[in-house]
């Protein structure tokens, strides 16, 4: 089983996230993307494989249960790699910054399926299939949008991923 720690997107972004993506699949006809349940999240520590989960979850609630001041997220434009995936792009404020960098002192030591030091922090809205060939068309609707929220860094999400989905495995709230 595969595993990916992120930030779960939830309240007002969480909300605009789910219509906007509803309303270009309507407006392209995207069955594929329409059909999909794609949970809204930031990855931070990407995919890997794990026997045991019980030092991941240690490690996790020993962070979640420090002191924090989890600073914010911030969303206000729309980010492309190549014409694969189309996302909201997430800025970090100083606090995340300081936060997220703590954080993966302590997960990097967990394995990766790839070395993703230069992480582009995103929220994914369609990739691959998904965009049925449409990403010119997509990505020229979405410019009448303008994205601008400001989300507090206030839990960190363990994810499990099989082949055909991508499930919740534990929410730590950060306090």
């Amino acid at each position: 089983m595969k595993y990916y720690i992120g930030y779960l997107v939830r309240g007002e972004l969480e909300e605009n996230y789910h219509r906007l993506v509803e309303e270009v699949c309507e407006v392209f006809k995207l069955e594929k993307r329409s059909k999909k349940e794609r949970i809204p999240h930031i990855t931070i520590k990407s995919p890997f494989e794990i026997e045991s989960l019980s030092d991941v979850k240690k490690a996790l609630e020993k962070f979640a249960g420090e002191p924090f001041n989890g600073g914010f997220f911030y969303v206000n434009a729309f980010g492309h790699f190549d014409e694969r995936v189309v996302y909201f792009n997430v800025d970090l404020g100083e606090q995340a910054r300081i936060n997220i960098s703590n954080l993966l002192q302590i997960i990097d030591r967990f394995p990766n399926d790839f070395y993703d030091q230069n992480r582009k922090f995103h929220i994914t809205l369609f990739k691959g299939e998904e965009l049925e060939g449409r990403y010119e068309d997509i990505w020229g609707y979405l410019k009448k949008f303008n994205p601008n929220f400001k989300i507090p860094f206030d839990n960190i999400t363990l994810f499990r991923k099989d082949e055909s989905e991508t499930n919740i495995e534990r929410i730590f709230n950060l306090t």
